[in-house]
């Protein structure tokens, strides 16, 4: 399922085996997508020219725009993003869509596999078992998401049990009866589950839950976040990271060394400068740009993913070469935003907040008073009017140490957000609307 072999490569060898693959995607590419095809005659550049991987910045970047917009408005079709048939396309899945226009996928045997393989090495990594029951808490539809694990724990003898469709009272009963050892979910979703139990009576130290498998939103990584699902589970939390346009590139391993593991055997990693795209050294803040050297349905190719992370240099206690990203995904390149002169990630503010245990869910506002720019945490917690108030006065201090910005701070009572399982979008800017509503 996977080759444990390739995760103890030295540097080097890992490199040949990276170049071999990559001259093999770049000439199917080249033959068999438009889309690459195009790019790469209008760029000037030849398969040939891509000796080593000191080459590949040779290839121009791929981003979602582009990807889009080759994909076109033909129904369910790819428009020239594909490489294969449409005879050869045996799944079809598309991305969440939360920020826009979906990209449809599409996939054949061979991809679906290698995408198999992909999660195969983080389930492998966090050390499942034929033992282990797993519950997949996802609502299974066209997003690709949770798909993989769970047909991938299936192949690793993992006995898996499809939670899609459950509301969570009935998730719960599942563990309760089957004894659930693994769960796969949104973090959030893990904590609101487990906040069911506990307001259903159920004490979770008396669940047989021992490892959480966090995806699909940023938590699994952020210290606070981690501790409170562990808290709330007793259980061991691991982060594993992925795009649908790319693949599942990240996992976290038993040792963990405070980050997710790339898996360099599939994929090829660029990191650059947030904004200037050059290249940047171990535990800089960097650009994600990414290669999937197996991926042949819809090859991607110098992928601009525009997460930031730091990756490290120094060896995992767990033995795998395999380089690691410090603290998982850091945040987006898209969401960096400039508040009164100062770079401002919302992933800072989740840090903080998930600190806080009376807060269960939060917003943030981003709104404009004249020429000024304004932050609002809207904080959702049973606490309220003068019993809530040292709870603001502690988020607006410590939000202010770790952003450097001042907050306005709204505390908002239980069930005010949508409770959502996949892709919670917790940054709110109303500055453009704002904007239109002044010139309308």
């Amino acid at each position: 399922m996977w080759n444990p072999i390739l995760e103890k490569l030295g540097p080097s060898e890992l490199k040949k085996v990276q170049l071999l693959k990559l001259k093999r995607i770049l000439a199917w590419a080249y033959g068999r997508s438009p889309f690459y095809r195009k790019k790469f005659d209008q760029a000037g550049v030849s398969v040939d020219d891509i000796r080593s991987l000191d080459d590949l910045p040779k290839i121009p970047l791929t981003d979602k725009d582009a990807w889009l917009a080759a994909q076109g408005d033909c129904g369910q079709g790819f428009g020239t993003t594909t490489a294969i048939s449409e005879r050869e396309t045996v799944r079809y899945h598309q991305t969440s869509g939360t920020t826009g226009k979906p990209i449809r996928l599409a996939f054949n045997h061979r991809d679906w596999n290698w995408w198999l393989q992909c999660w195969g090495y983080g389930l492998a990594a966090l050390e499942l078992s034929r033992e282990d029951r797993a519950l997949v808490c996802f609502p299974f539809n066209l997003f690709v998401g949770w798909w993989g694990g769970q047909d991938a724990a299936r192949l690793m003898r993992c006995c898996v049990y499809s939670g899609g469709g459950m509301p969570t009272e009935q998730r719960l009963q599942v563990i309760l009866e089957h004894r659930i050892s693994v769960l796969m979910g949104a973090p959030s979703y893990l904590l609101r589950l487990a906040a069911s139990a506990q307001k259903n009576g159920i004490r979770t130290s008396d669940l047989t839950v021992r490892k959480l498998v966090c995806g699909a939103e940023p938590g699994g990584s952020i210290p606070a976040m981690r501790a409170r699902l562990e808290q709330a589970w007793g259980a061991e939390v691991f982060d594993h990271l992925g795009a649908s346009e790319v693949g599942p590139w990240g996992y976290e391993c038993s040792a963990h060394p405070g980050g997710v593991h790339i898996c360099e055997s599939f994929f090829l990693m660029e990191f650059v400068h947030p904004e200037t795209f050059e290249p940047t050294r171990p535990g800089e803040l960097s650009r994600l740009v990414v290669t999937s050297l197996e991926k042949y349905s819809q090859p991607v190719i110098r992928w601009d993913l525009k997460d930031l992370v730091r990756v490290s240099d120094q060896p995992c206690p767990c033995g795998r070469s395999f380089r690691w990203v410090q603290g998982g995904i850091l945040g987006r390149a898209d969401d960096l935003i400039k508040i009164r002169g100062v770079l401002f990630s919302p992933r800072g503010v989740e840090d903080v907040v998930r600190s806080f245990g009376p807060v269960s869910d939060y917003r943030v506002v981003l709104s404009r008073r004249g020429e000024m720019d304004e932050l609002t945490l809207r904080a959702e917690t049973a606490l309220c009017g003068t019993e809530g108030e040292p709870l603001k006065n502690d988020l607006k201090a410590a939000l202010k140490v770790k952003t450097h910005l001042r907050f306005g701070i709204e505390l908002c009572p239980p069930g005010t957000f949508p409770r959502q399982e996949i892709k919670t979008r917790r940054l709110i800017d109303l500055r453009e609307k704002e904007n239109a509503d002044e010139q309308g």
